[in-house]
């Protein structure tokens, strides 16, 4: 098993980027019947669960951290993938988990990060360093297929089993959520980030906005 997606194939990802509550989550994923478990390993407990509530509860972690300015290093990279998708399983090394292989991409989740470049004033996303600012939710446009002795066969990534799991989901998500504005030392900017009406409530007690110099809009 294995194949190889997204901006090394030369064509990206289609990405889209919320800061919404643990509990919207876990609805709208519950709504679409999503799985979601870490990226190859896994704790063998979630073997055979939806996942669902052990990731949005470390997401609530790293929302609280945030929120309290303590937040360290943590790991929120995960796989969405419907319940019939087709996962190999194997015992890990690891005492306690499971290490997972995928046959073609599933979903990809992990965190999303605002920043300021310091020589241009802009906005940057996907940035590291940056604050912590919700979830990126991503499906790679093309990949290579390198699985039961396949050379590197290229596939659409529209063809994926998960891409109308993508597409749902994150038509929910939109439905539910509007574009970040903050104001900045150029002027009032919109994100790429779409924000939940009670996530943006609580956005002006995120200290990294002012440590940033932006003001919420």
């Amino acid at each position: 098993m294995g194949y190889f997606a997204g901006t090394g194939a030369g064509k990206g990802w289609i990405s889209r980027s919320y800061f919404v509550e643990p509990g919207l989550l876990a609805q709208a994923l519950r709504d679409h019947g999503a799985w979601i478990h870490p990226t190859d390993k896994m704790p063998t407990e979630l073997v055979g669960t939806d996942g669902i509530d052990s990731f949005c509860h470390r997401y609530d972690e790293v929302i609280q951290q945030a929120f309290a300015g303590t937040l360290g290093h943590f790991y929120l990279h995960s796989h969405i993938f419907p319940p019939s998708f087709d996962v190999h399983l194997e015992p890990s090394k690891l005492p306690g988990f499971t290490t997972r292989r995928l046959r073609e991409p599933a979903i990809s989740l992990r965190d999303e990060s605002l920043a300021v470049d310091k020589r241009s004033g802009r906005l940057q996303t996907n940035s590291s360093p940056g604050i912590f600012i919700g979830l990126r939710i991503a499906i790679p446009k093309v990949w290579f297929d390198y699985s039961e002795g396949r050379s590197g066969e290229e596939c659409d990534g529209a063809e994926l089993i998960c891409r109308p799991l993508f597409d749902s989901l994150t038509s929910s998500l939109q439905s539910q959520t509007k574009p970040l504005k903050v104001e900045t030392p150029l002027g009032t900017r919109t994100t790429r980030i779409r924000v939940c009406p009670a996530m943006k409530r609580r956005l002006p007690e995120h200290p990294g906005f002012a440590q940033l110099g932006l003001v919420i809009r």
